[in-house]
């Protein structure tokens, strides 16, 4: 009787080192689960105010970009030519409605349209929007 109680002894000795063991890999890994927890939270809050960033970022250029062409002028519907010379264009235009000054043109060119059936409109960016007022 008293090597089946040594045994018994022996073998709860060794299942609680056992136990011990689990209990302790159990509370490295809570630990390590509590630490990605708080990675995970700390990067989402990131994620979240790169994103408000880059919404921001976004407003900002397309502000921007508004801004950059408050001196342009659209000009629809003239004619085009193959070979057109649109410095000469303008100054016809100038001379036909008198409203824009040649020499105050920084940039001149046609951009494309959606209506393929019209002629593509003359962007005319001038040195200032006052030149456009007048």
């Amino acid at each position: 009787m008293t090597t089946k109680f040594d045994e018994l002894t022996s073998s709860i000795k060794q299942n609680s080192s056992v136990i011990y063991d689990l209990m302790s890999t159990i509370a490295d890994l809570q630990n390590s689960n509590l630490a990605l927890q708080r990675k995970q939270s700390q990067l989402e809050n990131e994620n979240i105010n790169t994103n408000k960033q880059i919404q921001e970022l976004k407003q900002e250029i397309i502000e921007l970009k508004q801004y950059s062409r408050r001196n342009n002028l659209e000009i629809s519907n003239l004619p085009e030519s193959e070979r057109e010379d649109l410095i000469q264009v303008m100054k016809s235009f100038r001379e036909a409605a008198g409203v824009i000054f040649v020499d105050k043109i920084t940039a001149l060119r046609r951009v494309s349209s959606f209506n393929k059936g019209k002629p593509k409109p003359i962007i005319c960016q001038v040195a200032s929007k006052s030149e456009i007022s007048s």
